[in-house]
């Protein structure tokens, strides 16, 4: 099974904590990540590292291809 978990979902921890909605995706999203990592791979994304700017410039690139 492959679960998709973006970059929002990791960096949801350091949000501001004070909103419930926040609250909640955090604590799912932690607890997703303890109770998939005995069973799991960690795999990143091809696009890992890339800038949103180099990002956009490969979409408008493939694009006009």
């Amino acid at each position: 099974m492959r679960i998709y978990l973006d970059n929002c979902c990791f960096n949801r921890p350091f949000d501001d904590q004070k909103q419930i909605k926040v609250k909640l995706e955090t604590e799912a999203k932690l607890s997703i990540q303890r109770q998939i990592s005995d069973y799991t791979e960690w795999q990143q994304s091809l696009f890992e590292g890339l800038s949103v700017r180099e990002l956009s410039d490969l979409a408008t690139q493939n694009y006009k291809d």
